[in-house]
């Protein structure tokens, strides 16, 4: 994107009058963060290391490799990929499954923190979370990164074992979207290497290979030229360096070596318009490329570069707003839409302006000539004053926020960047360098530099558009019009909400902890669906804890009363209930039911991809005369169990192991003078924990309903300091305080005979 950086910079000085001056300061390269150890060994391999405490007594390690399914031959198709598997098989250190039996032996779960991927152009793999205070626990994790690097042993055995594994993963990942891109590449990549060079490869070749084939694929592309070891955690940086350079001194260098190539990708005058369909997929989806030159890694250093990047954010994020607001519509042009600038599709040697919108069914032309229109409208007149300074001042106030928060960064935050510069060149500052830089730089470029950058984006050649749909017409599902009916059939004005909250903890059967508040819910208009502006406060609470030193509960979970801000999936758009979170999901209808004498949609739903955050599966009750959301139940996917401890747990003492077991909700919603109301929560957080080198853990659950009691719309707004934080203890909140007719008519939840029983017990503790 050379060119389109210079004409930025031309414009800016044009413009600016000052611009020249502060280009001036610019222009220099962007320097390298100085808390980042950089080597690089006569051989060739590139290393880097980095001191950082968080978490504490933890580390990350990270070999990355600069090949891919790009450099197999025809008869190598998919062996990038059965190499990664291989790395798993057996090495000279660690034979048959010694590697894996190691590392979970320490605590590092294969899967969780012990993996890799394979893509088209890297492979990278990782050994996270290590505990250094394991002794030996740091040189055997060097070791298997120099295994990786040039000892793995390739028993043939092993490669017939994993050929079955391949296939059924081949199998069972054959989702709509990848045999999309299957259709994708021969079509978008005609006449280059790219067309044929998915990871997954063929099974024909997968299953039939000689051994010395993948063998020759392996000593040809792994070697030190191509690989970067990165280690970041609470290790001393000069061990680390001193055991890289004498460990990884013996792996040979390739004098001779095959040349690494980047394919380029061809030009298109005409647009290129590919249509696919599937019976897996549930919705209409189009794909807009708008294909220029990527910028060279040896051009990634220049300060121009970093410009470069500021100013394509800033474009999509004033972009991505025209389009949001576009929904906020009586009835939207589509379901979703946005853009972003990246490699074309899986080509490093092309980036892309790229938009995508999902569809309605009755829609489609409307959706895509909306999108298509946006896109032009910004190329023609580009952006205004006002929306720059909105744009520019989120952007620099979200840097503020990563510059405040530096010292709590984790590893796999450094990990990140430290892989993408080695394999792609990317710019590794510091937050303290860029801080510095982009509040310095973003002042001097005007809007009319962005504009001018706009232009040169979207151009009338190089234009690619793919559309993706069902194979044959499915019965429609509800859950898409009954979000667009959210403004309609929930409350127009601001509520105040008051209801009753009881929370309690269970150690195995036993109750530990009861609390319980009469509390107030102040919530915006259920048209605004960001959750930010409501609040709750505490009237009055009384509590009983267990005074056994056992039972203290020694970790934090997300839950209190919070949980009416946060779980009403209907007001908060990012819980489960927005455009792009449907796209995530699967949905199927079930049998209808009949609910308060109303019948129900049942529409049943699960995760269909895979994301940074664990997902949810669940039913969805919705009204079929208003179509009004009635009734959500849905658990917590657990099957990445890295993911849901992060999605319930805050805080744990160390040495503490948190095992969740299930995370359940339900959440009720009740129809009141034509309009519907949150009307009842219940969450439910089974888990275990346990000390380390103790035998036996224990079972927790943490159960918290709430019921509405009373709603009115005219209200003093709920002052911050009286509101209660997220990060704050429930039973923390309210007093040691039992009288009889404390609650009056609040205590609407009927308590269990268990219950009943358990707060006998528990008074009696406390006196």
């Amino acid at each position: 994107m050379k060119h389109l950086f210079r004409n930025l910079l031309i414009i800016a000085f044009l413009v600016c009058c000052n611009f020249q001056q502060a280009l001036a300061q610019q222009m220099p390269p962007i320097p390298v963060d100085p808390n980042v150890r950089i080597g690089k060994l006569d051989n060739g391999l590139t290393y880097y290391i980095r001191k950082n405490n968080l978490p504490v007594e933890r580390a990350d390690f990270y070999i990355a490799q600069k090949v891919g399914s790009i450099q197999e031959e025809e008869n190598q198709r998919g062996l990038a990929h059965f190499l990664e598997h291989m790395c798993f098989n057996g090495t000279t250190h660690f034979p048959g499954d010694a590697l894996k039996q190691y590392l979970e032996r320490i605590g590092v779960k294969f899967g969780e923190n012990l993996n890799a991927y394979t893509s088209v152009d890297e492979t990278v793999y990782n050994i996270s979370n290590v505990p250094v205070n394991t002794p030996g626990a740091i040189d055997s994790c060097l070791l298997i990164l120099h295994d990786w690097s040039n000892d793995l042993t390739l028993d043939p055995k092993e490669i017939d074992k994993e050929r079955g594994v391949i296939n059924e993963e081949w199998r069972t990942r054959m989702s709509a979207v990848q045999r999309f891109q299957e259709k994708l590449l021969p079509a978008m990549f005609a006449g280059t290497k790219y067309a044929t060079c998915f990871p997954i490869g063929t099974m024909d070749v997968v299953m039939n290979f000689k051994p010395q084939t993948l063998r020759d694929y392996y000593e040809k592309w792994y070697r030190p030229d191509l690989q970067g070891i990165v280690v970041v955690g609470d290790v001393d940086v000069d061990a680390i360096e001193a055991q890289i350079k004498k460990l990884f001194a013996d792996v040979p260098a390739q004098p001779n070596a095959a040349k690494r190539e980047y394919y380029p990708v061809n030009d298109n005058k005409e647009p290129i318009v590919l249509i696919a369909r599937d019976k897996e997929q549930p919705h209409i989806q189009a794909i807009i490329f708008n294909k220029h030159e990527a910028t060279p890694d040896s051009e990634k250093g220049n300060m121009d570069y970093l410009i470069q990047d500021y100013a394509i954010d800033l474009i999509n994020n004033m972009l991505n707003a025209r389009l949001n607001e576009l929904l906020q519509a009586a009835n939207p042009p589509y379901i979703y839409a946005g853009t972003y600038d990246g490699d074309f599709f899986v080509a490093k040697t092309k980036q892309a302006f790229t938009g995508i919108v999902v569809c309605k069914e009755d829609a489609v032309e409307n959706g895509i000539t909306t999108l298509v229109r946006e896109m032009e409208r910004a190329r023609q007149f580009g952006f205004t004053e006002s929306e720059y300074q909105r744009a520019r001042a989120e952007y620099l106030r979200n840097m503020e926020s990563d510059y405040n928060e530096r010292d709590t960064r984790r590893n796999e935050e450094y990990i990140d960047e430290y892989v993408r510069h080695f394999l792609d060149n990317e710019p590794i500052p510091g937050i303290e360098n860029e801080y510095a830089i982009i509040n310095q730089i973003a002042p001097a470029i005007p809007v009319q530099a962005l504009n001018q950058m706009m232009q040169m984006l979207i151009t009338d050649t190089n234009q690619v558009v793919a559309i993706f749909g069902p194979e044959k017409e499915e019965l429609k599902m509800p859950t898409e019009e009954a979000i667009k009916k959210i403004p309609v059939n929930y409350s127009p004005d601001k509520s105040l909400l008051t209801a009753f909250y009881r929370e309690t903890v269970q150690k195995r059967r036993r109750y530990i902890s009861v609390s319980e508040a009469v509390i107030d819910v102040a919530k915006t208009a259920y048209s605004d669906r960001d959750p930010s502006n409501d609040k709750v406060q505490i009237q009055k609470g009384r509590r009983l804890l267990s005074q056994k030193t056992s039972d203290t509960l020694a970790v934090k979970v997300v839950g209190g009363p919070t949980l009416s801000i946060y779980l009403d999936v209907v007001k908060n758009g990012d819980a489960l209930l927005s455009p792009e979170n449907l796209n995530y999901y699967d949905f199927q209808i079930e049998e209808p039911v009949n609910l308060d004498n109303r019948m129900q949609y049942v529409v049943s739903f699960r995760p269909r991809v895979s994301l940074m955050y664990a997902l949810f599966y669940g039913k969805l009750y919705i009204d079929f005369e208003k179509l009004a959301f009635t009734r959500a139940e849905f658990s917590l996917d657990m099957q990445n169990r890295v993911k849901a401890v992060e999605a319930i747990l805050h805080k744990k003492p160390l040495g503490l192991r948190f095992r969740p077991q299930e995370v359940s909700y339900l959440v009720t919603y009740k129809e009141q003078n034509g309009k519907t109301y949150l009307n009842y929560i219940r969450n439910e957080i089974r888990f275990k924990c346990d000390w380390k080198r103790r035998l036996f853990s224990s079972g927790y659950t943490v159960f918290s309903e709430m019921v509405v009691t009373d709603r009115k719309n005219d209200f003093a707004a709920i002052p911050n300091k009286k509101a209660f934080k997220e990060k704050q203890v429930f039973y923390d909140m309210v007093d040691v305080y039992w009288n009889e007719d404390f609650w009056k008519a609040y205590n609407i939840i009927e308590p269990t005979e268990s219950l009943e029983h358990a707060v006998s017990k528990l008074k009696k503790q406390s006196r």
